[in-house]
């Protein structure tokens, strides 16, 4: 399936290139990088304090990009 999708994908892609013999079906296709460690548990609160991180950047983000400074 996901080599059907994937050429599906190439075609669509070929429509918009300038060179459409670049475009590979190994570009189209998703790779995953799977390590046979121990396996990161994340607990609520690590959760909770990348939300509130989170917030932080965006709202510094928007603010700066319309000029506005925080007081």
């Amino acid at each position: 399936m996901d080599y059907y999708l994937a050429s599906i994908a190439s075609e669509v892609r070929r429509s918009y290139v300038k060179d459409p013999q670049k475009v590979k079906l190994e570009d189209m296709l998703l790779k995953f990088n799977i390590k046979n460690d121990k396996a990161e548990v994340s607990s609520p609160a690590r959760d909770e304090d990348q939300a509130e991180v989170q917030k932080v950047v965006s709202k510094s983000f928007w603010l700066g990009m319309f000029g506005i400074k925080e007081r």
